[in-house]
């Protein structure tokens, strides 16, 4: 299969966790009762949850 062939799944993987990972700025932002900004969101949610987040969307790479 070509590159091209995976890059609409691809994409739609990167969207989906963009999303995740504004949502979870949100909530710890909220939580700390300033803004953490996107770096911080983003390495925590990696770190946090990322692997099941993976898992419970039958991402398997």
């Amino acid at each position: 299969m070509s590159i091209q062939h995976h890059e609409p799944d691809f994409r739609k993987r990167v969207q989906e966790i963009l999303r995740e990972i504004e949502r979870h700025k949100w909530l710890e932002s909220e939580k700390a009762g300033r803004d953490i900004g996107g770096n911080r969101a983003a390495v925590d949610w990696i770190a946090r949850h990322y692997e099941l987040w993976k898992k419970h969307r039958g991402y398997h790479q």
